[in-house]
C-alpha cells in the first residue's frame, strides 16, 4: 500500500480551496500520509510540484490549459504528470 499527497491548493481559483486555513489542513494530512507507518512507500507530489518560494504549484504547471480549468492552480498539466515518478519515494 502507497500513500499519496494531494498537490498544494493555495492560491486555487476555487471559493473553497486555495486559501490558508484549507492549505493547513491539508499540510497536516499529508504530513500524516509521509509519516504512518501504515504503509509500502509515498508518492509525494510536493517535491516534484510545489514551489518553495511561493508554496503554491510551480508556474510551469498550471498555464492555460490545466485540467481544472483556466490556470486553476489545481491541477498540474501533464508535464507534472510525467514527473510524478520522481515523487515516489
Amino acid at each position: 500500500m502507497f500513500g499519496v499527497t494531494a498537490t498544494t491548493a493555495l492560491g486555487n481559483t476555487s471559493a473553497t480551496l486555495g486559501f490558508a486555513e484549507q492549505e493547513e489542513k491539508r499540510n497536516k494530512a499529508k504530513e500524516f500520509i509521509r509519516t504512518t507507518l501504515l504503509r509500502h512507500g509515498v508518492v509525494d507530489f510536493d517535491p516534484v510540484t510545489l514551489d518553495p518560494s511561493t508554496d503554491g504549484m510551480k508556474h510551469q504547471f498550471f498555464p492555460e490549459n490545466t485540467n481544472g480549468g483556466k490556470g486553476d492552480k489545481l491541477h498540474p498539466i501533464e508535464l507534472a504528470i510525467k514527473l510524478w515518478p520522481i515523487a515516489l519515494t
